[in-house]
């Protein structure tokens, strides 16, 4: 059952607005004096949330600490331990804090929210059948969000190379979904597709069908740009969904550049992304068709102090291979500055690889009306 917010419980948010940004400015002036007592629970809370959606990431993390540890056991605390989640850096560490939201019983209304955040905190780790398979299951549930979770389970399968499985899905979107915002980064996925494997007429069509349904969204002029490379028989890059990255714009995501990690501010109040940079890029040191080797180079990295893993990919018409990444990195800057370590430093060929920036979390808004929970 979904939890009651103060909306249910008699606090009028719509008058208690100016309230709420007070108590929210005061927490910045305070930064961790006592509170007074007059000021509520409830109101402690909704200040934090303010400051989360109002991306004052540092100021919103001391707050919502703080309020953690003034109330343990205050029912908003799987919501409070969900944005902390989000705007915590270590990926391994948000990994499991999703998993401990996802296991708990009493608010199971957050649930959904800490699994999709799971799932794009295991994206930007390369685990992307893992996310894969997360993102397929919050697209069968009745979330308003399960359209968006389909997307990003096609772009799971394109990171893999599993072509098939990803079209048949954008397709779907772009069939059974036309007026969802996911819906035109499908068809121009679909159109990348094609053009990719020299099917440039399909590729047009693709491309014409956005350019007829949205001439004014906001992939628009990338999709002129694209007709025209199709038009004189041009190609692109078989990372197909390198220039549909989930945007702000796409599936109403924000990204605090502090933490390089993505969040959001509700679906009813989408937010700007502070930052250009819709790519998460990996140090790729090497691709091996034997595991021993790959672990083998995993190990001598992570004893050099870097975040190493092993990504199995399966080219088409060819051998597994096991390849040796680091990363992420928020900037293509950093991860070459890594790679030409790597090179000067450890003799290593190092390549920088890119890939859409990792959805994440969409955490409920209390403020707003109560949405069905799967």
């Amino acid at each position: 059952m979904v939890g009651k917010n103060p909306v249910d419980q008699g606090v009028k948010m719509s008058n208690a607005a100016g309230r709420i940004g007070a108590v929210a400015a005061m927490l910045v002036q305070l930064s961790g004096i006592a509170v007074q007592a007059a000021v509520t629970e409830d109101e402690l809370y909704l200040a934090a949330v303010e400051q989360f959606n109002q991306h004052d990431w540092e100021h919103a993390q001391q707050s919502l600490g703080d309020f953690q540890m003034r109330y343990p056991n205050s029912r908003w605390r799987w919501g409070v331990k969900l944005r902390l989640a989000d705007l915590e850096s270590d990926p391994e560490r948000s990994e499991k804090q999703y998993r401990e939201i996802i296991k708990q019983k009493e608010a199971p209304e957050w649930a959904w929210d800490a699994s999709w955040g799971l799932a794009g905190a295991l994206y930007a780790r390369g685990r992307y059948m893992e996310g894969r398979e997360i993102f397929g299951n919050l697209a069968q549930s009745r979330d308003v969000r399960r359209v968006r979770a389909l997307y990003f389970s096609a772009l799971c399968a394109l990171a893999v190379n599993q072509t098939d499985a990803a079209r048949d899905m954008l397709t779907e979107i772009v069939e059974h979904h036309p007026r969802e915002d996911v819906a035109g980064a499908a068809m121009l996925a679909l159109g990348d597709m094609e053009l990719s494997a020299l099917r440039s007429d399909a590729a047009r069509r693709w491309y014409s069908q956005y350019l007829l349904t949205r001439p004014e969204g906001e992939l628009a002029a990338q999709a002129q740009e694209k007709l025209r490379a199709a038009e004189a028989g041009g190609t692109t890059s078989t990372a197909v969904m390198t220039e549909l990255s989930p945007t702000a714009s796409l599936v109403k995501l924000s990204a605090p550049a502090r933490a390089g990690k993505t969040v959001s501010g509700g679906p009813d109040k989408p937010a700007l992304p502070p930052t250009t940079e819709s790519q998460t890029y990996f140090v790729q040191a090497g691709a091996f068709s034997k595991m021993d080797y790959a672990q083998a180079l995993v190990k001598k990295l992570r004893k050099l102090g870097l975040s190493a893993f092993i990504l199995d990919t399966t080219p088409a018409g060819k051998a597994p291979l096991h390849l040796v990444r680091v990363g992420p990195f928020t900037a293509r800057s950093e991860a070459q500055r890594q790679g030409t370590q790597l090179n000067q430093n450890e003799g290593i060929t190092a390549l920088v690889v890119s890939v859409p920036a990792p959805p994440h979390s969409a955490v409920p808004d209390p403020t707003s009306p109560q949405r069905k929970k799967p």
